[in-house]
């Protein structure tokens, strides 16, 4: 008889089991998604990794803004007042045709002439004879002494330098030139020494020499060939040396005035 009962409890346990088991809710996994929808998914995926990349490339570069002006039709550009606008350079013109000469007067060659309407450099003046040494507009590059008589001036005259005046030969020798600059260039040598680099330009007033001749203070002469109007010369001397040259016109029948140069001294 107690056999009989632990069967039956064996039995019933084993039922009550079975419908708890069967109870319980199940899970179960969620089918795949058909192959259009797994594809659709894909591209979007690859669509949104190509714009998250691309604006990430973006914040990156700078940012360049271009802005461009409109002008405003009632702003006036800017005008130029040609009154403003002058030439340092002092000139001269003539009311009358006027010889230019070598020198401040009539016993000097004539070099060329200036008619009205024509506008040349001064370079140089003469208050006291009334002269003025101007660069002929011919583009000859010459220059000479012109009568100031009907000539008018343009420009501040004062800051044009005086002009030495050359002295007329009557023995058929030329005519002194018009020193117009001397420079001194120096250059430290070893030992204490210096180069002495001496620069002269002048104007060529006569037109009868075969050659200028330089003069150095320390005895040394140059020459040139006619019609020239530069010339350089170096020499090697002690710091503190004084040095100063002579510039003149010559031919074979003699030499002009010579014109000096001034002192010149390197450290």
């Amino acid at each position: 008889m107690n056999a009989i009962r632990k069967s039956f409890s064996v039995i019933f346990s084993i039922l009550c089991v079975g419908v708890l088991v069967a109870c319980i809710p199940q899970k179960y996994a969620p089918p795949p998604p058909p192959p259009e929808v797994a594809l659709t998914l894909t591209v979007q995926a690859i669509q949104l990794d190509f714009f998250t990349q691309t604006a990430q490339a973006l914040q990156s570069q700078p940012i360049i803004i271009v802005v461009t002006a409109t002008p405003d039709p009632n702003i006036l550009a800017p005008t130029t007042d040609p009154a403003a606008t002058t030439s340092s350079a002092v000139t001269i013109t003539v009311s009358q045709n006027t010889n230019c000469r070598s020198g401040p007067s009539q016993a000097f060659d004539e070099v060329g002439a200036l008619g009205p309407g024509q506008v040349a450099e001064v370079i140089g003046k003469d208050t006291i004879d009334n002269y003025w040494v101007i660069k002929l507009p011919d583009a000859s590059g010459k220059t000479c002494w012109l009568w100031g008589q009907y000539a008018t001036v343009t420009g501040d005259a004062s800051k044009v330098a005086d002009a030495a005046t050359p002295t007329a030969v009557s023995n058929g020798a030329p005519i002194a030139p018009t020193l117009l600059n001397a420079e001194l260039k120096c250059t430290n040598l070893s030992g204490g020494n210096y180069q002495y680099k001496v620069i002269l330009k002048w104007a060529d007033n006569s037109s009868n020499e075969n050659k200028f001749v330089i003069n150095s203070s320390t005895g040394k002469a140059f020459s040139t060939p006619p019609n020239k109007t530069s010339f350089s010369f170096e020499e090697n001397l002690p710091s503190g040396t004084t040095l100063s040259a002579t510039l003149a016109a010559a031919n074979e029948k003699g030499a002009s005035q010579p014109v000096g140069t001034g002192a010149f001294k390197c450290p």
